[in-house]
């Protein structure tokens, strides 16, 4: 009987002795390890946002997050949004963007800018994509999903470490401060319990073009890498038959004399306004439209692909403007908790705008840096601004 005691003792503690390490091993991975940039915080925060609380989600790379405001959309025009972007982002990955959009929202309609279907001679995906994805997205069928389709393709027999990034990212420990700013961020926000700023970049730089060329006439179109129209068509087969609300966009751009890849994708872009067009759904190319949004090439545009805080607002208010006439936002409601938490959000924004065109103004390089994401430096920067100005 003593005998049995003893064992099932040892038992017990083998049990917690693995027990702790995989506790010890999930912490490192979740919170250390794992790289953190804008990109990761973006897609950690929209899942942070409260189920069928967003009215509109925008898609695509980074020409989403740095060409439309989630803050000031809802300041101006009174709707939820959010922009589930990242650096870089492909078309391979839209198809499980949508699915995850539609499982833990009802948005009235998503929009989705194209720059992922028009990169010739890359892939329909890359690992580094592949990856914002799948350390930030919780564990379900889209997620597995993606593994499969496209883990053994960019790292065969790696395909265990888009379950366990530890395998993956334990070298990220030899650089002890790294690893710490990185928990310290992750943590900070899961603390928070949500964005503050709703997926918020912006730069205060100002492009220096040289020949701007009149995109406004027609061109007529370009065809697209092969593999990247076979995997759009797939894509809008799957959002048709489920009756996903859609709005494809190509956003404001600099298209200069001798700029093949801006000049290539203009075309392109009409290529794929006549795919979309045959599922019943609408491109907008916004690069024929620069002087109806009242954009100026030399003041609005950050660099050739992406707009700086002036010419997003801007571009934010001739989406919105679109987006309510068109699609049944206007009228949906949300919970006194959600239009508290957006309150905020905009309070936060017209103080991250107030900072930023004064640290511009008087040349405080040392915070540029910090209005490309919502950092712990930048969280506490607008919250003591915050706490100086009466209460309205």
């Amino acid at each position: 009987m003593e005998n049995k005691k003893i064992i099932i003792k040892r038992i017990l503690k083998i049990l917690l002795l693995a027990a702790a390490v995989l506790l010890s091993v999930y912490g490192l991975q979740e919170y250390v390890v794992k790289p953190w940039d804008s990109s990761d915080q973006r897609i950690t925060g929209f899942y942070m946002e409260p189920e069928n609380s967003l009215d509109v989600v925008l898609m695509g790379a980074s020409d989403v997050h740095y060409d439309f405001s989630s803050c000031r959309a809802y300041g101006e025009f009174g709707y939820t949004s959010y922009p589930f972007s990242c650096h870089q982002s492909t078309i391979g990955v839209w198809q499980t963007q949508v699915d995850e959009i539609m499982r833990t929202q009802s948005p009235a309609v998503i929009v989705i800018e194209i720059n992922g279907a028009l990169y010739m001679d890359e892939p329909v995906h890359s690992d580094e994509n592949l990856r914002f994805f799948t350390n930030n997205m919780p564990n379900g069928a889209s997620k597995d999903s993606l593994i499969e389709a496209y883990s053994d393709i960019y790292e065969p027999g790696e395909r265990m470490s888009y379950y366990i990034p530890f395998l993956k990212y334990h070298g990220n420990l030899r650089d002890l401060g790294e690893a710490y700013s990185r928990a310290m961020e992750r943590i900070s926000l899961r603390l928070r319990g949500r964005t503050r700023l709703k997926g918020e970049t912006t730069i205060l730089g100002t492009a220096r073009p040289g020949h701007v060329l009149d995109m406004t006439y027609e061109y007529g179109p370009l065809p697209l890498d092969p593999s990247h129209e076979e995997v759009l068509v797939s894509f809008l087969d799957h959002c048709r038959e489920r009756d996903i609300p859609l709005l494809f966009i190509r956003s404001p751009h600099i298209i200069e004399e001798g700029d093949k890849k801006n000049i290539g994708r203009f075309h392109m872009t009409d290529r794929v306004a006549e795919i979309v067009a045959k599922y019943g759904y609408e491109l907008i190319h916004f690069d024929r439209l620069h002087g109806e949004i009242g954009l100026d090439e030399t003041r609005d545009f950050l660099d050739s692909d992406h707009l700086n805080l002036y010419g997003k607002e801007k571009f934010t208010d001739a989406l919105s403007a679109y987006l309510l006439d068109r699609f049944p936002i206007e009228g949906r409601t949300h919970s006194q908790d959600v239009t508290a938490a957006w309150d905020e959000s905009l309070a936060y924004y017209r103080q991250y705008r107030e900072d930023m065109e004064s640290d511009y103004a008087n040349g405080r390089e040392e915070n540029f840096g910090l209005y490309t994401s919502e950092s712990r430096a930048l969280i506490d920067k607008l919250s003591a601004e915050l706490e100086k100005k009466p209460a309205p």
